[in-house]
């Protein structure tokens, strides 16, 4: 069983990489950037993410392959057109769809 970046069970699959950076306003540039994701899209879930030495990331969503993630792509694209698909660990998704 693998572990998503919060310690919760997850499995492999693709996140919507909106942004990455590692410049030296790149917190700031990541927390706005996602709050324009959120206001925009605020169906899609979104992490941000911080690796050493100094990337700041910011994903989205929980897809188990490229093609489930096509369709929130395309929209995304036209708001962020550097947007692309990424494999990770993502949230094990809901049974239910509501």
């Amino acid at each position: 069983m693998q572990k998503t970046m919060d310690g919760s069970q997850g499995m492999q699959g693709f996140r919507i990489q909106i942004y990455y950076s590692s410049v030296r306003n790149a917190r700031d540039e990541s927390a706005k950037a996602r709050a324009e994701f959120i206001n925009k899209f605020p169906d899609i879930v979104s992490y941000a993410e911080y690796r050493e030495p100094g990337w700041f990331m910011i994903r989205a969503g929980d897809y188990r392959s490229t093609t489930a993630c096509y369709k929130d792509l395309l929209a995304i694209r036209k708001v962020f057109p550097n947007a692309y698909p990424v494999p990770a660990k993502i949230n094990f998704p809901d049974l239910i769809k509501k």
